[in-house]
């Protein structure tokens, strides 16, 4: 970075080939080549000092100090990486290159430089893994424990070592017990660096010493109302009946899939529990106790419960001549697809003493809200009393349903 005088105008200009000034005392700009400032520059030497800040492994991060610096460039050889204002920046370095900070003070090429190097290196681990199980307190049949471990120092996991009952040690991550009885585990890790985990972790268990639980199930109702309340009743029982025991109802469309409903409760002193539910459309019922130490998990039957559909009775004049064509409509939830006939409305006659169906018709859906209006163009081919109702057939999410009555005269 040579430095040229050059005269213009009465005024005398310093332009360095590295870094520029505008008069002696001006703000210096950042270095504008690409070679190192010490090809350029020397003088009273600069005290540079670099301070690592952050090292992940892969990339460090240092901060750079040099008092009555003007500027500061960063290479690697020949090929600068950062430029830096003043005389303090940061710059990022990857683990296992060489870095060389130049400080010029400025503004001639003879003020002074100063040079640091630094070559960054992925810390050392020192700190062991630490592993966790998912040991329960007891299991009705054999138990599998899994063995998880984590690894802070950046080193990783290497091995991963237990020992069941005091016996042989042996590496995994997964533990299979299924001898009867109480059962202690000891396990730990060991990371790439060496470092082991100490003290060992512990865990003790139970395999087969739960008592036998059973849970029974009995709804009120297996066909509902839209919409309509379903009570599931039954008792919670080992040896004898069990006290404030908490069960839960899941629930299932398809008997596979299960999840926890909202309807939560707690038996009473003889073990016996309610809980309640509301259904739209078909689904599978069963109560569920999770088990404790000394009590076995248990589960009831599932119980299927058809809500009906809801349906409004189809509408109709009170008196009309015979043969005369009328629109009759309703109202069905859940929403049908538009432009299918889910319901058939039936006309009865009275005669001879009782009401004989006479004529039946497919009605077209149409779909509004979260609603859906079936409707149809019909007449009533005789004279005297009619009624008339809406009929939809059980499906594989409603029960059959039946509208109520509409009453009709035709003259």
């Amino acid at each position: 970075m040579r430095t040229k005088n050059l005269l213009r105008g009465g005024l005398l200009v310093a332009v360095a080939t590295g870094l520029v000034f505008a008069g002696a005392v001006s703000a210096l700009a950042t270095p504008g080549k690409t070679s190192p400032c010490s090809d350029c520059h020397d003088g009273a030497s600069l005290a540079v000092t670099l301070t690592q800040t952050s090292n992940d492994g892969t990339t460090a991060t240092y901060k750079v100090s040099a008092p009555s610096a003007g500027a500061m460039g960063v290479f690697t050889g020949s090929t600068k990486v950062a430029r830096l204002n003043g005389a303090s920046g940061t710059f990022s370095a990857t683990v296992g290159k060489t870095y060389t900070v130049y400080a010029v003070k400025g503004p001639s090429t003879s003020s002074g430089i100063g040079v640091k190097s630094v070559t960054p290196a992925a810390p050392v681990d020192t700190n062991a893994p630490v592993t966790m199980s998912n040991a329960e307190v007891s299991y009705v049949s054999a138990a599998t424990v899994q063995l998880t471990a984590t690894d802070a120092g950046g080193s990783g996991v290497a091995h991963t070592y237990y020992v069941l009952d005091g016996g042989a040690q042996a590496e995994g991550t997964s533990v299979v017990v299924a001898a009867t009885g109480t059962h202690t585990l000891e396990y730990w890790s060991v990371d790439g660096a060496g470092n082991a985990e100490a003290p060992h972790r512990m865990a003790t268990f139970t395999v087969g010493l739960a008592l036998p639980t059973s849970v029974t199930a009995v709804a009120n109702a297996t066909t509902v109302a839209y919409g309509g309340r379903t009570t599931f009743r039954g008792t919670l029982a080992s040896a004898s009946g069990l006290a404030g025991k908490q069960v839960v109802l899941q629930s299932s469309t398809n008997k596979t899939t299960w999840a926890n409903t909202s309807a939560v409760a707690v038996s009473d002193a003889l073990g016996a529990y309610t809980l309640s539910i509301t259904s739209k459309s078909k689904t599978y019922y069963r109560v569920n106790y999770i088990g404790q130490s000394d009590l076995a998990p248990a589960m009831s039957a599932a119980i299927a419960v058809s809500p009906r559909v809801y349906l409004t009775k189809p509408t109709a004049p009170t008196r009309i001549r015979k043969g005369k064509a009328f629109t009759s409509y309703g109202y069905l939830k859940p929403r049908h697809t538009s432009g299918t006939y889910p319901v058939k409305i039936k006309a009865y006659r009275y005669q001879s003493g009782t009401w004989v169906l006479r004529k039946t018709v497919s009605a077209k859906a149409s779909n509004y809200s979260s609603y859906t209006k079936y409707s149809k163009r019909m007449s009533l081919p005789y004279k005297g009393k009619w009624r008339v109702r809406t009929y939809h057939a059980a499906d594989s999410k409603n029960a059959t349903t039946y509208s109520s009555y509409r009453y009709v005269t035709v003259n």
